[in-house]
């Protein structure tokens, strides 16, 4: 009989992003050794119309002290209405499905199913992709619960998987000694490969390339900052930036002030084929990342795609970015700073055996480590082992 997976998460099917690759190749890396796998995202659950506009109200309650901590108090009792909502959906599908383990991406979700995973004696595994808490501006109630719901989640699951070692210092204290495991994020690189294959059409000539959501810590204004110094030097260059978020018209309208927007192109989200496209003519990847509210990129599936491409790379170094790079791959440097990046730029373009050098380093480390294969297996081992 086939093994089961339920996997949960309290981020939302529509969004773009880390996560959503997570799952679509956890997926996919499961069924190949005949899991049966279903996937519930919290817009599964709560029509997307009720969840949408909650950072409208969010920057309206953070005008005043005393609105901040009606906010807070308010953000306390709706995220416990959502999570009661996520668990109950999650135990319909659990007696029917009956799954060998479920699979929660966040603490959220797991602290929502734990009694269920408890009362139906189903191993829970959590994956931590990054720190939960990224709203600086909430006050100590919500504060107090994030923690709470973080030691509560960490400290009663059967497993934790870190997809960084840069993790372990915000998790682990949480943790007490629920068994971890480091497992890097990874890419089906045959199929991003072939996918890229397409004819990306009307495409400049010379193009850096940026894919990232538009939210201040993947810091693309950092990359129109540095494009405006490199253009001085190159004219010629284009720069494409694949992604959309809540800053996209004040990065327009930085591009505008800069005196760029004609060498920018934003293209907003595009197919899996026409990105892996993009990637594969592109002159250089910038990943521009930024630490943000307690927030540092992990291991994000935009550096391995890059790297399976060969494609020179200029990267902040912090976080999963960091660790992926030691050794080779990729040129580091400090994040928030466009000089910084502008240099590292203009010496890939000035001394093309380098550029070559450190993308066929970028490709070998990608092979080596960081397979779908390679990683499902890793995956597959944590399960085993909660199951015993």
């Amino acid at each position: 009989m086939n093994k089961k997976c339920l996997c949960v998460t309290y981020f939302l099917r529509s969004q773009r992003g880390g996560i959503q690759a997570y799952l679509r190749y956890l997926e996919k890396g499961l069924t190949q050794y005949g899991w049966q796998v279903e996937i519930i995202f919290l817009d599964d659950v709560i029509p997307l119309p009720i969840l949408g506009g909650r950072s409208w109200i969010a920057g309206l309650f953070r005008t005043s002290p005393l609105l901040r901590n009606l906010f807070d108090n308010w953000r306390v009792s709706a995220t416990k209405n959502l999570l009661k909502k996520l668990a109950i959906t999650v135990e319909k599908r659990v007696l029917i499905q009956r799954p060998d383990v479920i699979h929660a991406q966040d603490p959220y979700a797991a602290f929502a199913v734990l009694p269920l995973a408890q009362d139906k004696k189903i191993p829970l595994v959590i994956t931590n992709h990054g720190p939960v808490m990224r709203e600086s501006e909430f006050g100590p109630g919500y504060k107090n619960f994030v923690d709470l719901m973080e030691r509560t989640a960490y400290q009663n699951a059967k497993a934790i998987i870190l997809v960084g070692e840069h993790l372990k210092s915000s998790v682990l204290p949480k943790a007490s000694d629920t068994p971890y495991f480091v497992i890097h994020n990874a890419i089906d690189i045959e199929d991003f490969l072939a996918k890229g294959q397409k004819e990306y059409l009307n495409l400049p000539k010379s193009y850096i390339l940026i894919v990232a959501r538009l939210d201040p810590e993947k810091g693309v204004d950092v990359g129109l900052r540095a494009f405006q110094q490199v253009l001085e030097k190159h004219s010629d260059l284009n720069l494409i930036i694949v992604g959309d978020g809540r800053l996209r018209g004040e990065l327009k309208k930085l591009a505008f002030r800069l005196g760029i927007t004609k060498r920018i192109q934003f293209l907003g989200w595009v197919s899996s084929n026409n990105v892996s496209a993009l990637y594969r003519k592109a002159k250089i990847v910038w990943i521009t990342s930024r630490p943000f509210r307690n927030i540092q990129e992990p291991l994000g599936i935009v550096a391995l795609e890059a790297m399976v491409w060969g494609r020179p790379i200029v990267a902040s170094q912090i976080g999963g970015l960091a660790e992926i790079f030691s050794k080779g791959g990729a040129l580091l440097v400090p994040p928030d700073n466009p000089q910084k990046l502008a240099e590292a730029t203009l010496t890939f373009l000035k001394d093309s055996l380098l550029a070559k050098k450190i993308s066929e380093e970028a490709q070998k480390i990608a092979r080596e480590n960081y397979d779908i294969d390679q990683w499902i297996k890793k995956i597959l081992d944590v399960y085993s082992k909660v199951q015993k």
